[in-house]
């Protein structure tokens, strides 16, 4: 069984249509920033669930005017809220997986091609830098959001494992025609 997290009935039902498989479900968490008890009570609703997988952030909303209050707040409230709900609902999970990106062990700003990135790489972005600009804001989001799902595992003494994935680019056929833009 899989259970996603969406913002609204019509993209629940959306997905549900394009999938096709009784298997998928969906739970409505409409505001991240305020999201606890929308994770609280999937996971309250599901317990059977070992895995969560955070591959989604807000990234340039279409409807967009302040850069940390759009994308910056709900990433990593969002993250957090999820952290704490499978810390005190998630009996069954077993791991946690957070989609990262390059941009937060890296700034495209000052990268240089002979820099090597390593674990110990952080883009170096502050939250007042980010707030002037949507791709900074992107930048920024990313590197607080996953120095927060660090620091969690690190002041939290929990029973699941994490795994952070820090891609550059995803390229992948299209799944759903319901989704290209010409």
């Amino acid at each position: 069984t899989v259970v996603r997290s969406v913002r609204s009935t019509e993209k629940g039902d959306t997905l549900t249509s394009l999938f096709k498989n009784p298997n998928i479900h969906y739970e409505i968490v409409k505001d991240l920033i305020n999201s606890k008890d929308d994770f609280d009570k999937a996971l309250q609703k599901h317990p059977d669930i070992e895995a969560v997988l955070h591959t989604a952030s807000p990234v340039f909303p279409s409807d967009l005017k302040d850069v940390e209050k759009d994308m910056i707040l709900p990433a990593i409230h969002g993250t957090r809220n999820v952290l704490l709900s499978i810390k005190e609902n998630g009996k069954n999970v077993k791991k946690f997986v957070y989609t990262s990106s390059l941009a937060a062990v890296r700034s495209e700003q000052s990268y240089s091609s002979d820099e090597v990135v390593t674990e110990d790489s952080w883009n170096k972005i502050t939250l007042d830098e980010a707030k002037s600009d949507e791709g900074l804001a992107y930048e920024a989001s990313k590197t607080h959001l996953e120095k927060e799902v660090w620091d969690f595992f690190k002041d939290n003494n929990v029973d699941f494992k994490f795994t952070i994935i820090n891609h550059v680019y995803i390229f992948v056929p299209q799944l759903f025609d319901h989704y290209v833009n010409d």
